[in-house]
């Protein structure tokens, strides 16, 4: 196994279990999850959004979103793993970019820059961090973060994590 194999199966690694998470982490990953799980992933995270929030609350998490995951695509420093949506395991990227959210959202921005500087390289980290706390605020505004595994939250668990569960960005 290849140094490059590691550092893939460590931003894989299970980290702890979405029934466990703060609600804001759990929402971020699980629309993250959406997100990236299928080609019409962005329209059904807008569509789900759209249901809950006036337009414009709507179109702005949307946005935040799609610049927080462009942020990270185009920054990474490694490839960035998560787990299928219908996965209840945290991986350890996924709790890392989660984690940059909260504790950008209620103004810790010195853990924000440190769990962000694992994720992405240098000259991403500030820009990510600014996004990720507009994301994050605006999670925390819309009510979205605030209810556990509620309809809004996008896929349903199962009981146990599927193998190969870990995909690559």
């Amino acid at each position: 196994m290849s140094i490059h194999d590691l550092s893939l199966v460590h931003g894989a690694r299970s980290v702890g279990q979405l029934s466990e998470a703060d609600p804001l982490a759990e929402t971020f990953i699980r629309a993250m999850r959406c997100w990236m799980s299928a080609p019409d992933g962005p329209q059904r995270v807008s569509a789900q959004l759209a249901h809950r929030l006036p337009p414009a609350q709507s179109d702005a998490l949307v946005a935040l979103l799609e610049d927080y995951l462009a942020q990270l695509a185009h920054h990474h420093r490694r490839k960035l793993m998560r787990h299928a949506p219908d996965c209840p395991c945290i991986g350890a990227d996924e709790a890392l970019m989660a984690d940059v959210i909260t504790n950008a959202a209620i103004g810790n921005l010195d853990e924000a820059y440190l769990s962000g500087a694992r994720l992405v390289d240098g000259e991403g980290l500030f820009d990510l961090v600014e996004i990720a706390a507009q994301l994050g605020r605006a999670l925390l505004r819309s009510g979205s973060a605030r209810q556990r595994r509620s309809p809004n939250l996008l896929i349903k668990t199962p009981s146990r994590c599927p193998n190969g569960s870990a995909l690559v960005h």
